[in-house]
């Protein structure tokens, strides 16, 4: 639950920052056809525009799912909440080896078109919130 409040926050922060919330009439066909052949249970679907990218987020078998289209209707990238036994033990070791003492509140996976898949955590570290991001060797990306 923790998860889908970081997410639902992030989602909040970037949507009021970068997207704008647009209804499914304003989203190409090539997108929904795509969103609606592989997504067919989802839950809670919302649409915006970001930049030039189209985003859906939504909740499917009670994960929050982030999937990023590009204007032609090509997949850019899937953010998933995973479960924190998910991260990879290179990505933990690296949480507590640069942020010690630190706690981990929630995960993702970001899977994209360009790269390897990559891993967020939301860590608590000296009295704050913060997100790190990895790959799946464990090196920080940001």
């Amino acid at each position: 639950m923790k998860l889908m409040t970081f997410i639902l926050l992030a989602g909040f922060i970037t949507t009021g920052l970068f997207a704008q919330k647009i209804s499914l009439s304003q989203v190409p066909f090539l997108i929904i056809k795509d969103f609606n052949s592989k997504y067919t249970n989802a839950k809670k679907v919302k649409w915006v525009k970001e930049e030039r990218n189209y985003e859906v987020e939504f909740m499917l078998n009670g994960k929050g799912i982030d999937v990023t289209y590009d204007t032609i209707g090509n997949w850019v990238e899937t953010l998933s909440e995973i479960a924190l036994g998910e991260l990879p033990s290179t990505v933990l070791e690296s949480i507590n080896n640069l942020f010690r003492n630190c706690k981990i509140t929630s995960a993702a996976r970001i899977e994209q078109y360009s790269s390897d898949a990559l891993y967020e955590a939301e860590i608590k570290f000296n009295g704050r919130k913060s997100i790190a991001t990895f790959d799946s060797k464990g090196n920080q990306i940001d």
